[in-house]
């Protein structure tokens, strides 16, 4: 999103509320055109919630990856069963609505919250780190993806 479209707040606090979540695809959806226009090969949406994917799809004649969709679909591979991980109440009810709109959910365990909020997200990798391996560990899922980049690249944690 262009710069000052969240007030002073960070994207996870305003993309709880639908009609701010549509601008926010929309954003994406201007950004995947540009992606496409500007003669790129694939465009990435990097958010775990995978917001306007689908839309995403539809609209641009090159390919479109999902961070979410990749990370909880490498998870099935590393074992039978996968957690995702989110660092903020609430996203656990949208990961688990996404889980299941993706046909995933006899592979997923409830989606866990870690001890970490967006603020430590790129500021503290290491304290991050140290809080998805905690919540994947109580989780007791083979394979779980974490719900946040670490110096962008996908966290897929491995018991």
């Amino acid at each position: 999103m262009p710069e000052g479209s969240y007030g002073g707040r960070v994207p996870s606090d305003v993309v709880i509320y639908p009609y701010l979540a549509s601008l926010h695809v929309q954003s994406i959806l201007d950004n995947a055109l540009r992606a496409e226009a500007g003669g790129y090969d694939v465009f990435a949406l990097g958010s775990v919630q995978d917001p306007g994917l689908e839309e995403a799809r539809s609209l641009v004649d090159i390919p479109v990856v999902g961070y979410g969709e990749a990370a909880m679909h490498f998870a099935c591979l590393l074992g039978s069963r996968f957690a995702v991980i989110a660092f903020q109440a609430g996203f656990d009810q949208m990961m688990d609505l996404r889980i299941k709109k993706l046909g995933l959910a006899e592979r997923a365990l409830p989606t866990a919250l870690m001890e970490a909020d967006f603020a430590d997200v790129g500021k503290a990798p290491r304290r991050l780190f140290r809080a998805s391996s905690t919540s994947a560990r109580r989780s007791r899922a083979p394979a779980s993806c974490a719900s946040t980049k670490f110096r962008s690249s996908t966290a897929l944690l491995r018991r």
